[in-house]
């Protein structure tokens, strides 16, 4: 997937709506793995589309923070 997308960081976010729990699967930051624990659906990006069940695309870093991205890792995305 990394390669797929040429992009130095990404995610898959799976909803688990038995336990109510956002999990990462799949995580890439700054080119390397990384894990991330299961989180509640809250603030933030994923949330708001698991919530509404629509996709999000940000053309920016700066975009993506106006509309309540969460920084995770200090890792910069855009999209």
């Amino acid at each position: 997937m990394h390669q797929t997308f040429a992009a130095d960081t990404l995610f898959v976010a799976l909803y688990d709506q038995a336990t109510n729990m956002i999990r990462f699967p799949y995580e890439i930051g700054g080119g390397e793995r990384v894990r991330t624990e299961p989180i509640e659906p809250g603030k933030g990006l994923t949330s708001r589309v698991v919530e509404s069940r629509l996709p999000l695309r940000f053309g920016s870093t700066a975009e993506s923070q106006a509309h309540e991205a969460i920084d995770v890792g200090g890792y910069q995305t855009e999209s």
